[in-house]
């Protein structure tokens, strides 16, 4: 099946009286339902790739920066006070 044509973000969505009018996003979410679930999901990781994309330039606040610097200040001062991530899902999964 192919994709619909996306409203407001590729071009306007056909109607029943076959006129091509301006959509919002409801229409446009409505149009996103009928995809496959594997379409959709398809779909969800080209906007994410997209976005990773367009945000590659986009400049790390001071804040951050700063939290970071701390986080890996701690770490090297304490590199013994980690967990590993099989440790940790562990301990998620366990049951209560």
């Amino acid at each position: 099946m192919a994709a619909p044509a996306l409203c407001g973000i590729i071009q306007a969505v056909p109607v029943g009286t076959g006129r091509k009018e301006e959509c919002g996003m409801g229409k446009m979410l409505e149009e996103l339902e009928k995809l496959s679930v594997a379409e959709r999901m398809q779909l969800v990781e080209d906007l994410w790739d997209g976005i990773a994309r367009s945000n590659a330039g986009t400049p790390i606040p001071q804040w951050q920066k700063d939290a970071l610097e701390e986080r890996q200040k701690r770490h090297l001062e304490h590199p013994d006070s980690v967990r590993t991530w099989d440790s940790v899902k562990q301990d998620i999964l366990r049951p209560q």
